[in-house]
């Protein structure tokens, strides 16, 4: 498996983080699951922010319980699943089967084939679930995108249910199975609106409260003359899609043992739910109490904005506990917003007592939204380290989200890498009142002034690049000291996102630059290594066009651009982030403006999300590089090193043809090349382990050389290339 979590990472506390790779959570959809066939349920979560899914297993009990992230088990999921996701049993095999929305507001199920398998994964069952509105009008079952809809059986027949928002939103839909009325398998499922108003109640619009037994509601009875209103409703639907329809999430439950179902609301413009109390009968339902601010007995839900609730036996004691979260982006609690409620009574009478803020997150990685990666060596120590910045996490008190840059220092060692948070405003971006309005900060490293320490660039949300200088002594911690915010110019519309590299290989530092447009541009710095002066040369490098929307006047792509020799035959690869969530890959890399680079695959074929964010280096003791890849979420996945899609690693020469003496080295060191085959001149190049090349020599006979005086201390790289042959080696500079 190319994704990995066993690199250390821990908190300004020390404390480790346990899922520090998982990618971080923001509108979290949670369900229980058994993922590998052990008869103990585990942990999926899909998350609305960008159609992502991940996968935790569980272990413990009910004291003390853990759930390990196993990336391992997210391909077993259809990877088509959007809007909304719950996880229930519909035809009674005693595995969980996948319940999920559409962009256009309809309801798709794929049924467990564990059963017949002996391996989780899914089949398709139903494209889009139909439902008898009327006697003589069928239509498909409508679910907004932007709510959640209850699936619970309702009537305690033994089938599934459907309780789903109408059109316009306000008013409940009971959308009754009909299986095994009808004496068919529970494998069918036929529906009819049994209840055009479940409950006798609406909403109450922006007000957060219901109102019961009140108009426009009524008895909630089907009147056969209202079939022409609903036509009218569902093709003004068709037409507007979603936007007649505000937003509400329904969790539908037995709160008191009485075996009809109550149900907790969350709404669009409420940061609360509230339950209901169903004083009906199991057929129909008439709520007459609403509790605002539920749990009014606990510490009531309190998450900006538009709250989901769902009921899950978290803890693994046989009763089902309550999680609450966001449900919808922009003015959302991003970092610590999902609730954790344990249920401490029964799973029939459930009493939930709030336990903590930020499940699972305060186990991970987790910056709020649109984390974007990069390594550097920030304390000349020869390791690398990772700063990591962002769009912004959520500030109560703030109208845009805090954003900073996140400094995790390398704590371990060249065999075994271990990060700890030491500073979550590094350069002080938070405590400027000046960027108060900063946003989608996206970093990158490089030496701009020759003085051999790293200074920063970075992009930002309205397309200009911020420029700090590192003023620190020679061999000390990077001290960035700001220089403008509108660095030689440069403006690319929006969504900047920079990264420093020599593109057309004459030793200094050019500038590639992505954008919102999905497009990258090129500067060209005519300058020197010393005072670089950088050029726009081409507006779309490589031809490259990330374009989410094909065929229109417009493009959405957020190309994040950076390069690495990702298959190690020593010549670079472009990475490109990407809006839609893969990384994608480009070969044949030149600064000359007509030739197109070639696509050759994604990065390790892997849907990080959405917004990924890429980065690489050697953080380890090899010659291989790590991948870290932030997401919209605001985490971050971490890479293994296996080659993808049939790109091959170059030609090695055998480890006994190239010998550094002396290594380690302070002033200079030479490279001795003991050549076998060959009809072209070897060259040797000096890079850092981001792969920047910083000297280049020739052979003379059998050596080449380097000075190293201008050298800060650490770990760097030489590679001889040689008639297609490449050898790399480790140089200590002290």
């Amino acid at each position: 498996m190319s994704i990995r979590n066993d690199i250390v990472v821990r908190d300004m506390s020390n404390s480790i983080l346990k899922n520090a790779w998982a990618g971080g959570l923001d509108l979290a959809q949670v369900s229980k699951i058994d993922l590998n066939g052990d008869n103990k349920e585990d942990l999926f979560i899909f998350d609305r922010a960008d159609n992502s899914i991940s996968t935790f297993l569980y272990s413990g009990n009910a004291n003390s319980f853990e759930y390990s992230y196993a990336p391992e088990y997210i391909d077993s999921f259809p990877d088509t699943l959007q809007s909304w996701v719950l996880l229930v049993d519909y035809n009674n095999d005693g595995y969980k089967d996948i319940w999920t929305g559409t962009d256009d507001s309809r309801i798709r199920v794929y049924k467990n084939t564990m059963g017949q398998t002996g391996k989780l994964g899914f089949s398709l069952a139903v494209n889009k679930i139909l439902s008898k509105y009327f006697p003589t009008l069928t239509l498909e079952l409508y679910s907004s995108r932007i709510d959640v809809p209850g699936i619970i059986d309702v009537d305690n027949d033994g089938d599934l249910d459907f309780l789903t928002w109408d059109v316009l939103g306000g008013i409940i839909e009971f959308h009754k199975n009909v299986a095994v009325d009808s004496g068919w398998g529970l494998d069918t499922l036929p529906f009819l609106m049994q209840s055009s108003c479940f409950g006798h109640f609406h909403e109450g619009g922006t007000s957060c409260q219901a109102f019961l037994n009140d108009a426009p509601c009524g008895a909630g009875q089907i009147n056969p003359n209202d079939i022409d209103d609903f036509r009218l409703k569902y093709e003004q639907a068709d037409i507007l899609g979603t936007r007649a329809h505000s937003g509400s999430t329904i969790l539908a439950l037995d709160l008191n043992a009485d075996q009809k179902k109550d149900l907790i609301i969350g709404d669009v413009s409420c940061n609360d739910v509230y339950a209901l109390n169903n004083a009906g009968t199991m057929q129909i339902a008439d709520f007459d109490t609403a509790y605002l601010h539920f749990p009014q007995y606990d510490t009531p839900v309190n998450i900006p904005i538009f709250v989901a609730t769902f009921y899950a036996d978290i803890n693994g004691d046989g009763k089902r506990d309550l999680i609450a979260a966001p449900n919808v982006t922009g003015g959302n609690e991003n970092q610590t917003g999902v609730w954790y409620y344990k249920n401490t009574n029964t799973d029939a009478s459930p009493v939930f007592n709030f336990q903590q803020e930020a499940f699972l997150q305060d186990q991970m990685i987790e910056l709020g939204g649109n984390s974007t990666p990069t390594l550097f060596d920030f304390n000349h120590d020869g390791l690398m380290d990772m700063v990591i910045g962002n769009y912004g996490v959520y500030d109560s008190g703030a109208a845009t989200p805090k954003t900073t840059l996140f400094l995790y220092q390398n704590m371990g060692t060249a065999s075994k890498p271990e990060f700890k948070l030491v500073n979550p405003d590094m350069a002080g971006l938070g405590l400027n009142p000046n960027f108060a309005l900063l946003e989608y900060v996206t970093p990158t490293m490089g030496d701009l002034d020759g003085d051999g320490d790293m200074d920063m660039l970075f992009g930002e949300r309205f397309g200009k690049i911020y420029h700090y200088e590192n003023t620190a002594p020679s061999g000390s911690n990077a001290v960035f000291t700001y220089v403008t915010d509108n660095y030689q110019g440069i403006d690319v519309g929006d969504h900047s996102a920079p990264h420093l590299y020599d593109l057309d290989g004459d030793l200094d530092l050019d500038l590639l630059v992505g954008n919102k447009s999905g497009l990258i541009k090129y500067f060209e710095n005519q300058g020197t290594a010393q005072s670089a002066n950088f050029v726009l040369m081409d507006d779309t490098l490589g031809g490259i066009n990330i374009d989410n929307y094909p065929g229109q006047t417009f493009s959405d792509g957020y190309a994040k651009p950076f390069v690495i020799d990702y298959d190690q035959d020593s010549i670079d690869e472009l990475l490109v982030g990407t809006q839609m969530g893969q990384v994608f890959i480009y070969e044949d890399l030149t600064s000359n403006p007509n030739v197109n680079f070639t696509y050759v695959g994604d990065l390790f074929d892997w849907d990080f999300g959405g917004f990924s964010a890429p980065c690489g280096a050697i953080i380890e003791n090899n010659t291989q590089p790590t991948y870290i890849v932030g997401n919209a979420r605001g985490g971050v996945n971490m890479l293994g090193e296996t080659p993808l899609l049939g790109i091959q690693n170059g030609p090695k020469v055998a480890s006994n043809q190239i010998k550094l003496f002396p290594n380690p080295a302070n002033e200079r060191v030479l490279v001795e090349y003991n050549r076998q085959t060959g009809k072209g001149r070897p060259e040797a190049f000096l890079s850092n382990l981001l792969g920047q090349v910083l000297m280049h020599s020739d052979f003379q006979g059998n050596t080449a050389a380097f000075e190293l005086k201008d050298l800060q201390p650490g770990i760097y790289l030489v590679t001889v290339k040689d008639d297609g042959q490449v050898l790399t080696d480790k140089l200590i500079v002290h």
